[in-house]
């Protein structure tokens, strides 16, 4: 997978990390954390909880 890593940023909200992506709704990146690093990988371990719930035959 990882097809979609790249599109993965993170921003600064106030003094919290969030990570965003074009193709997540907002309800799936709005948690927030403490690190730029740590929102990145949050948001590629959500996809990667996503990529294989999708998996077709």
């Amino acid at each position: 997978m990882g097809e979609h890593d790249d599109s993965i940023t993170a921003f600064k909200d106030g003094k919290s990390w969030r990570w965003r992506a074009p193709w997540a709704s907002n309800h799936d990146s709005t948690a927030a954390y403490t690190t730029k690093a740590k929102a990145l990988a949050a948001g590629r371990s959500w996809l990667r909880k996503r990529a294989s719930g999708q998996k077709r035959a």
